[in-house]
């Protein structure tokens, strides 16, 4: 049941992360652009209008899976109840911090797209290496197989958490940047 299911809940994660990954790399353009032309303000408000946006966007589809994770699973599956059971508490239990997810990409993608490929990394890194695989070989000791379904989301809320505290930080630095020669310009 377990593997079928983790294929299902794999299919729709990569749904959701390709509405995610796919508006990140759209703005990754203007934001790297805006960057190097040192229009800090640009790049300010464009990180948080399009962060408000993913947001909105992951919360739709989270909620849309939370309320729907029972007609998926049957979308899925040839009328096993057992296993459409299953595959619907699997689904609420693996992706209901994909909000997270949202969260952790867009402060990942901003910090590659200005050239700051260093602190994508130790996201990266702290997400993969540090969180997700101990949690992996911790937590079914605990809950069985929930502890192995909820790892995930477990390591990418803290990861966003971590991302967002960069991204504090890089938007308050961003304010105290000017533009070369804004002076001039008043």
């Amino acid at each position: 049941l377990a593997l079928a299911a983790i294929g299902i809940i794999t299919t729709v994660r990569s749904f959701i992360n390709t509405s995610f990954i796919g508006f990140n790399h759209g703005r990754q353009p203007i934001l790297s652009f805006n960057y190097g032309a040192a229009n800090y303000k640009r790049v300010r408000k464009t990180f948080i209008l399009s962060s408000k946006i993913i947001l909105t966007i992951s919360m739709t589809l989270v909620g849309l899976v939370m309320i729907g994770a029972e007609n998926i699973s049957a979308f899925f599956l040839n009328n096993d109840v057992k296993l459409i059971e299953f595959t619907t508490w699997a689904i609420r239990r693996h992706l209901f911090l994909m909000v997270a997810t949202a969260l952790y990409l867009t402060c990942a993608n901003y910090f590659q797209a200005v050239g700051k490929g260093s602190v994508t990394t130790r996201l990266l890194t702290t997400r993969l290496l540090v969180l997700n695989i101990p949690l992996l070989y911790i937590l079914p000791n605990w809950l069985g197989l929930l502890g192995i379904l909820i790892a995930f989301p477990i390591s990418d809320g803290c990861a966003a958490l971590l991302a967002v505290t960069f991204m504090k930080r890089e938007l308050k630095e961003l304010c105290c940047k000017k533009y070369p020669g804004a002076e001039k310009i008043r």
